[in-house]
């Protein structure tokens, strides 16, 4: 249906390994293949304004002045409400679709933006969103309007773009993580927790779990940072990033149960954050039972009563604590072991107290 020339462009994508590479390659290649004229990135912060534009056709001088017209006209133009509201699974769209090419082509922002190329038509697709930043892949054409089939190209790129990024931006998370244990290593061992956007933080490695036994009450299976803690790791996450997909770790102090301390926050690639700290807790030898280095006590015990067929309420009532306590710890196991459901995670701890790994 695409021809041999898309996929092409779609083998040399997949070769990508930055961000800035997988621009360039989609600038170039993809409007040709969709009857395009040429083609720009938009990085935008916040759905709100436009940050950088990459591969745009004006002069580099002019940048900083087209950037602040570009952002003061896009909310009000029928384009910029479509591009400055997450579009979310929208696979990608052409503006011909919700506005007249002759219309189009005549508004001040169109002139403004390519003022020697009369553009009459825009494929708009989103390559990724994440920590308030996201990207949009424009292709323009200058006549007519884009055909269905011309679209669909568009789409199926855009689709392929968005997993290229989420594998650039795995394997940025993967080098930062290594790098930061290598280098800290000899400080003390690491104590690696995750945060969600909420701001809600479990334990992720075996000093976490014991410093989480150590600090927290046997009940509390999430710590919850208030709401000025986590306005200050999100202001720490805004400074950290090097590029769209490349992120650095930055040092912040807070309190997860042992006093004020140094952690270093990192997002990933899962739409979440690390929190590491170092020496943070007196880390006893890994247990023989290997579910003991991966939840806490707590949760083993809820986990021998949930193996033998119990429901929350009834391992509720055998323990003492509330149904809504037990289904908070069954939301952590199920991160902590990677399953979906009751019937897998008893499997799967069942054959951590057998000795096998993780």
């Amino acid at each position: 249906m695409f021809g041999d020339s898309i996929f092409t462009l779609l083998t040399h994508l997949k070769s990508a390994t930055t961000f800035e590479e997988l621009c360039d390659l989609l600038v170039a290649g993809l409007p040709p293949i969709t009857g395009g004229c040429c083609g720009s990135v938009y990085q935008l912060f916040d759905h709100s304004r436009v940050e950088m534009i990459r591969g745009a056709h004006f002069p580099e001088e002019d940048s900083a002045e087209m950037l602040l017209s570009l952002n003061a006209m896009l909310p009000q133009h029928p384009l910029g409400h479509k591009i400055l509201t997450p579009l979310g699974d929208h696979p990608g769209f052409a503006v011909s679709s919700f506005m007249p090419s002759e219309v189009y082509r005549q508004s001040d922002l169109l002139k403004r933006l390519s003022p020697e190329c009369a553009i009459s038509d825009t494929l708009v697709g989103e390559l990724f969103t994440w920590c308030r930043r996201s990207a949009l892949l424009l292709i323009h054409r200058q006549d007519g309007e884009f055909q269905a089939e011309e679209l669909e190209r568009f789409r199926l790129v855009v689709f392929t773009a968005n997993t290229i990024c989420e594998r650039i931006a795995g394997r940025n998370v993967e080098r930062e993580v290594h790098h930061f244990f290598m280098n800290q290593s000899e400080s003390g061992p690491v104590t690696a927790f995750m945060m969600k956007k909420d701001g809600g933080v479990m334990p992720v490695n075996h000093e976490a779990l014991r410093f989480v036994e150590a600090h927290w009450p046997a009940d509390e299976a999430f710590r919850q940072l208030d709401d000025n803690e986590l306005k200050r790791v999100m202001s720490r996450v805004e400074s950290s990033w090097q590029d769209p997909l490349r992120a650095r770790f930055q040092a912040v102090d807070l309190d997860l149960g042992a006093g004020v301390a140094s952690f270093y926050v990192l997002p990933n690639a899962l739409r979440q954050f690390y929190l590491f700290t170092i020496g943070a807790s007196h880390v006893e030898p890994v247990p023989q039972d290997r579910s003991r280095s991966v939840l806490t006590g707590r949760q083993c015990e809820i986990m021998d009563w949930i193996a033998e067929g119990k429901t929350s309420w009834e391992v509720a009532t055998i323990l003492g604590i509330s149904p809504r306590t037990v289904e908070k710890h069954m939301e952590a196991i199920f991160q902590r072991l990677n399953v979906e459901n009751r019937v897998a995670a008893a499997r799967r701890y069942l054959d951590l107290k057998a000795g096998k790994p993780l």
